[in-house]
């Protein structure tokens, strides 16, 4: 197209005005960015296709302005999806499985899924695009042709009534599903495919009909044999098309069905497979709908205790809306944006139909594309200051993450559904029977898709990710309630927090959050929010911080302020007449999850689609220490990441044996009274004895944190909890390893294997130890800092005794071949290096002498070091260095150190503060001639922790505390 060819220019064009286009449309309208949608369609298709979205949909719907339409026009909350084995056709049957989407856990504030009608939520949008203003909807426009050059896209459409058209805009978006234009014949000859995703080969045809369902009435069926047994119309119809959305996971056909719409809608939905050799079309025709659909609504008369042999829903009161088969296929572009084009939605990639999936996931391309779109379109005016095709390669990246976990789920439920083997299927009903006889199992089940939490990118390098990934960036950030602390009155009104947060009279591109505990000083947090708009350069903008208080308690009076709010318990939302009608109450609401999501960091800062940017720590203090990030905890040139580190040692994390933490350590000593009273006077508690053998716990979840057995003084090994029973067969293969073991004696039960290092140091592995009950936690002390002084008329006041241990931390080795334990360690299970400490010889080379390595979790914190390896010197043995459990804080460290003085204990060094791990320490020598530690604050760390290099010396092993010991490291 030449450069003035055209007859209208845009801001963005938009390829199709179904669901995800028509969200596009109103995103883009909120930022006022002026666009055309060009629709095919002369009017909303009326059928309706998909009819299932998640809590992430409603979620959207919400930041559309539609809220009140969603339970009280467009659908309803499903509650259960049941999935029904064996070969019947029985609705009423108990399933062997059903996830729970009634509940409100999955961090959104909404209930896990709903069943919509699909034309209803495309009218609603269009209705938003409307009052917006900001678009021109051409209805009946037919795009021809799409052309580009380094400034704009140009497309060429037929309009209704038959005329050739063109326009011009800075991008186009194609949300014209899996066959239009923009992909098929404009995208793919340019090299973009959709490509199978996740190795999934799935490719199978369904039938998919739509019944809107009448009630029978004993004046229009008065031989309809329940009139006799009293069912009323209403009762009829439910007993034939049950609530829940339906899994029937038989062999010989699998089928899903269930209600959508609302449920004064009755509509009903069923699914089933062509099977091998089935011609999809002929499946669709009326009597092969009949044969295998019929059944399902027929039931015998012994179930309602009369004599009728059968009885089925009466068939005139069934209206065939739609029966027609589809192709279901798992897949996704190799790239969903190339130039000026971008792809989202059916055009981008495609679901199979077990998890409610299509419409959810091309709403999410639409709310993380709007806002970036919104920046391009201004970068384009400022030549060689923005890389939009960075920009959009960062979002589908982003995308392709999240795509993945819903396929995953997708594909998990299709494999219950559609697995056609007897055996396999009989031995999954009896799995899962079995799981469920444990109520946290059953629980964790019943989750269905929002048992892995919310989604948390994982960062890329050099895609153009938009978030700072140390700095807690892209985590998707939970929705709660929470209303206003100027007025606590039973009827002050409760919203939404995303509607808060994104205020449509909010003009910031990003937002603010504070989360405010209520002891913080308000007049801190608001110094530390002046000058916002100006440092971000206008991202954020003065007096748009949203500030929550992380409580639901009515606040102090200062903190009684209209510009901040207060969480909302579930059942003040439920009282809510605007925002609890047409859904459940909610169940399992945490009111706190905003602050545990983003590990109670007080500052976050938001991007539109409600993934942080980065989520930073209170404005520091004025003293002699400071919190700072692992990435600037030293110097970055001594840094590198986990992934690299293992890379390039040829470490391959899927081949280790997977720990969890660690949970206790075993001694062999030759006095056991003896050692039983010194780990009574180190916090310890007797849990069980027999003559040879104690073990003794903490008041932590663990059975025991230290096991001693009678004999000649030993070293035993740490334990650790492995992740799976094949872990354990795994580590019993191991050279140098003890068959599994049968812990029958021990407290919590559980298996044991036993394998020697190189240097012949034992470490132990366990699985299948049963949690004990948490004991006491002491009381938190409450400081009263210089400028916060939360502690009034209350004083503290402490009693002498043991300082109670709460777990065992971590433990040391003193080697002989440092890189050959290092490299066994950190090979052959997930220990990953936190430090790494060096000196250097006479050639100043480096030459690494110590590891602090923790378990790696991902992206869950742990203990910043579970294990230690430090180089001895030549000619001594390999030993244990010491082992260290946790206490409670400060005041209970010194208090011990005083206990175990008193009784006459050898003190090897303390109490002081570590650098490495920061925690405060107490080491001594007990009975035997071990040496143990007490430690309190520790850091924590997780895989975005980057591996630190740090040159090796008694000065990196304290910040403060007494002299380190000649012989400390011996």
């Amino acid at each position: 197209m030449a450069e003035n060819d055209y007859q209208e220019t845009t801001g963005i064009i938009v390829c199709g005005c179904g669901p995800t286009g028509a969200m596009l449309s109103v995103l883009l309208s909120q930022y006022s960015i002026p666009h055309v949608i060009l629709e095919k369609d002369p009017e909303v298709n009326a059928d309706p296709r998909g009819i299932a979205l998640d809590e992430d949909g409603i979620r959207y719907l919400q930041a559309c302005g539609i809220y009140d339409k969603i339970f009280t026009e467009i659908g309803q909350c499903v509650e259960n999806f049941r999935f029904i084995g064996k070969i019947h056709t029985d609705l009423s049957r108990e399933p062997f499985l059903m996830m729970n989407y009634g509940t409100t856990e999955g961090g959104t504030g909404h209930p896990g899924f709903m069943c919509h009608k699909q034309p209803c939520i495309e009218q609603n949008l269009r209705s938003q695009i409307v009052a917006l203003g900001a678009a021109k909807l051409r209805l009946g426009a037919t795009v021809n042709s799409i052309t580009e050059d380094g400034d704009w896209v140009y497309a060429r459409y037929t309009d209704k009534s038959n005329q050739t058209r063109a326009i011009r805009g800075r991008f186009l978006v194609g949300a014209d599903g899996k066959t239009g234009f923009t992909r098929k014949q404009y995208l793919e000859p340019k090299g973009v495919t959709m490509d199978q995703a996740l190795d999934v080969p799935y490719e199978q045809d369904w039938v998919a009909l739509n019944w809107k369902i009448s009630l029978p009435t004993p004046s229009t069926h008065p031989d309809f044999p329940l009139w006799e047994t009293g069912y009323t119309p209403q009762q009829v119809y439910d007993e034939f098309f049950p609530r829940d959305f339906r899994f029937l996971c038989n062999p010989v056909r699998a089928s899903v069905c269930g209600r959508f719409g609302l449920n004064s809608d009755r509509l009903w939905r069923f699914e089933f497979v062509v099977l091998a050799g089935e011609n999809p079309i002929e499946m669709a025709k009326e009597d092969q709908v009949a044969a295998i659909v019929h059944p399902y609504i027929t039931h015998p008369g012994s179930r309602y205790g009369i004599n009728a042999k059968s009885i089925t829903y009466p068939l005139d009161c069934i209206q065939v809306l739609r029966c027609r088969p589809f192709r279901f296929s798992a897949r996704s572009c190799n790239k969903w944006s190339l130039g000026r084009v971008v792809l989202c939605g059916d055009a981008a990639h495609v679901f199979p139909p077990f998890g409610g999936q299509g419409i959810a996931s091309g709403f999410r391309d639409a709310i993380s594309l709007a806002w970036r779109l919104r920046i391009a379109i201004n970068g384009t005016s400022r030549p060689n200051e923005l890389d939009y095709q960075k920009l959009l390669q960062g979002w589908y990246s982003e995308r392709k993450q999240q795509l993945d976990k819903s396929l995953r789920s997708t594909v998990e439920n299709g494999e219950y559904v559609t697995q056609s083997n007897t055996f396999k299927a009989f031995l999954r009903d009896c799995y899962f029977y079995l799981t469920q006889l444990v109520p946290s199992w059953k629980h964790w089940l019943q989750l269905g898709n929002r048992r892995d939490g919310m989604v948390r990118y994982q960062w890329q390098q050099g895609i153009g990710m938009a978030f700072l990934p140390k700095l807690g960036g892209g985590v998707n950030f939970p929705q709660v309630y929470a209303t206003s602390t100027a007025d606590t009155s039973p009827s002050e009104p409760i919203f939404f927090t995303d509607d808060i947060i994104f205020s449509r009279k909010k003009k910031g591109i990003f937002q603010l959050v504070v989360i405010l505990q209520p002891d913080r000083s308000i007049e801190r947090i608001e110094t530390a929010l002046s000058g916002l708009q100006k440092s971000s350069a206008g991202a954020l903008q003065d007096g748009e911080a949203t500030l929550f208080l992380d409580s639901t308690d009515a606040p102090p009076s200062t903190l009684k302020r209209p510009s901040i709010y207060r969480l909302a318990t579930a059942e003040e939302f439920a009282r809510d007449p605007r925002l609890c009608v047409g859904r459940p109450e909610p169940v399992g609401y945490d009111a706190h999850r905003m602050a545990k999501e983003v590990g109670n960091k007080t500052f976050v800062i938001l991007r539109p689609d409600r993934i942080t940017m980065t989520s930073a720590p209170s404005a520091p203090k004025f003293n002699a220490g400071a919190s700072v990030l692992d990435t600037e905890a030293n110097e970055p040139s001594g840094q590198t990441t986990t992934a690299e580190w293992q890379q390039k040692r040829g470490i391959n994390p899927s081949d280790q044996i997977r720990t969890t933490r660690l949970v206790h350590m075993r001694y062999q000593h030759p006095d056991l009274e003896t050692i039983r009273t010194f780990l009574h006077d180190f916090g310890m508690l007797t849990v069980k004895e027999t003559e040879d053998r104690i073990w003794f716990r903490g008041y932590g979840v663990d059975q025991y944190v230290y096991y001693a057995q009678k004999g000649p003084k030993q070293f035993l090994g740490g334990t650790f909890e492995v992740e799976t029973y094949d872990d354990l067969v795994k580590a019993s293969k191991m050279e140098r390893a003890s068959p599994i073991q049968l812990l029958a004696d021990a407290p919590g039960g559980g298996s044991l294997v036993t394998v020697y290092d190189p240097e012949g140091l034992p470490i132990n592995f366990i699985h299948g130890q049963q949690p004990a009950e948490m004991g006491k936690m002491p009381d938190k002390l409450i400081v009263n800092f210089e400028d916060e002084k939360p502690r009034r008329r209350m004083f503290q006041r402490f009693g002498e005794g043991p300082a109670a241990v709460h777990k065992l931390g971590h433990y040391g080795l003193c080697v002989q071949d440092f890189n050959t334990q290092l490299d066994w360690y950190t090979r052959n299970f997930n220990f990953v290096p936190t430090d790494l400490l060096y000196v250097q010889d006479d050639s100043n080379n480096r030459r690494e002498v110590a590891l602090f390595a923790h378990i790696d979790r991902g992206n869950d914190c742990v203990d910043h070091h579970t294990i230690f390896l430090s180089t001895i010197q030549a000619g001594r043995k390999s030993h244990v260095h010491h082992c260290s459990f946790e206490v409670h804080d400060f005041d209970t460290q010194k208090l011990g150190h005083q206990w175990l003085a008193k009784k006459g204990y050898n003190s090897v060094w303390g109490v002081g503060r570590h650098i490495l791990g920061s925690q405060i320490f107490d080491y001594w020598w007990d009975t035997t001639g071990n040496m143990v530690e007490h430690y309190a604050d520790g850091d924590l760390v997780n895989k975005d922790t980057p591996v630190s290099y740090l040159p090796a010396g008694n000065e990196s092993l304290a910040v403060w505390g007494p002299e380190v010991p000649d012989d400390f490291l011996d």
